[in-house]
């Protein structure tokens, strides 16, 4: 009976060592990655839907992208191959680690964009650069995002499919940012991927569910064939981008454009900016998802409470959030940031007088009405520019 027990024992041992030990989340993630890191190309159709910070509504739209890993690209990673059809959309975007070509399908012409020339968001910029982002051609921002201590990060697992899910440290103003992943496990490859992100009380949503999934079947010559076959009997073009002077704002000494607005929150009543006369104003061009314009906003708040004693005047010119929607939204807005100056909505042909082509665009008029200062884009100085500008013309 001891011996048969002993044998009972020694059976059960040997069975539970060579019973496969299950491997953690984090393990199944890493290996997930390495095999997503190894393969060569992927071909896949694509629904994705995003709603943006400063939008109710979401976008969705369907695509069909192909993504080629090269070493030699240090722009994107590799080809790409993107295609839109739709009731408002035909065109494909195609990337051979030189040129990028947009091919117009309705007109049957290709324009071709000289990326060393003109910067790159010709691709990555708003829908289109999103709708590729699915982290094949840099898969090593995920696994930063996974090895990221300041990161929260949770694995579950339910059959073949896996899910993943990354709570991003906050980068104010950006916070409550998430990440998650439905993983296949069985092939590895992504299935779902959601992000998420609030700024300034506003949230952002993307969502990108991916179908028809081929990994190692398309080549760098398979879409140069293609491409050739394709605009045989298009038309070729050349991007030409307007000139530093086309874009320049209204230069010094330059009389103030008259144009007219309306106050806002104030309803119906108007502004004209003949009633500026003799005051020193500071215009400054903004709406309220430009990120920019938000970071200059402390810097106006504290010019005006300085100098509003003292005949200068700061009118925020707004020509976008003027639907319904937008002004319910910006009176939150106003209140969050406490802007106190005046806000004034215009419309595009003051945007034209002005010459005004980025945001935020600042310009500072004299008591005469010509223009002493302008400057585009965010400063962290802007406010000591002005203080010195203002030393002198007072």
């Amino acid at each position: 009976m001891k011996r048969r027990s002993i044998f009972f024992a020694l059976a059960v041992s040997l069975f539970i060592g060579c019973v496969e030990k299950e491997k953690t989340g984090k393990e199944n993630f890493s290996e997930f990655l390495k095999a997503y890191s190894d393969k060569l190309s992927i071909e896949y159709d694509v629904d994705y839907r995003i709603k943006f910070f400063d939008y109710d509504d979401t976008t969705k739209l369907k695509a069909h992208c192909i993504l080629i890993k090269s070493e030699k690209d240090s722009l994107f990673g590799g080809y790409i191959w993107y295609s839109r059809k739709d009731s408002l959309n035909n065109f494909t975007k195609y990337y051979d680690l030189s040129d990028l070509y947009y091919i117009d399908h309705n007109k049957k012409e290709v324009t071709r964009f000289d990326l060393e020339k003109n910067p790159p968001s010709s691709i990555t910029g708003m829908v289109d650069g999103e709708v590729i982002n699915i982290n094949f051609l840099n898969p090593q921002k995920l696994k930063k995002a996974a090895t990221d201590s300041s990161n929260v990060i949770s694995y579950s697992k339910e059959n073949d499919i896996e899910k993943i899910q990354i709570r991003v440290k906050d980068d104010p103003p950006v916070i409550n940012q998430s990440l998650e992943l439905i993983i296949d496990s069985s092939n590895n490859h992504i299935l779902r991927k959601t992000y998420q992100a609030e700024l300034d009380n506003l949230i952002q949503y993307n969502q990108w569910d991916l179908y028809n999934i081929q990994f190692n079947t398309s080549t760098a010559k398979d879409l140069e064939n293609r491409f050739q076959a394709l605009t045989k009997q298009y038309i070729f073009k050349d991007f030409k981008p307007r000139t530093e002077e086309e874009t320049a704002p209204l230069k010094n000494g330059s009389k103030v454009p008259k144009f007219k607005g309306e106050y806002f929150p104030q309803r119906k009543e108007l502004f004209k900016s003949t009633d500026l006369k003799d005051k020193i104003v500071l215009f400054d061009f903004w709406y309220r998802s430009c990120q920019p314009c938000v970071q200059t906003i402390p810097q106006l708040n504290r010019l005006h409470q300085k100098y509003k004693d003292q005949n200068i005047k700061i009118i925020g010119l707004n020509p976008f959030d003027n639907d319904s929607v937008s002004k319910t939204k910006l009176l939150d807005f106003i209140k969050y940031h406490k802007m106190d100056y005046p806000i004034v909505f215009v419309d595009s042909t003051t945007v034209k007088k002005f010459n005004v082509w980025s945001y935020p665009t600042l310009f500072m008029t004299d008591k005469n009405g010509k223009i002493v200062y302008s400057k585009t884009g965010y400063d962290e100085n802007t406010e000591k520019e002005i203080d010195s500008i203002l030393k002198v013309i007072q």
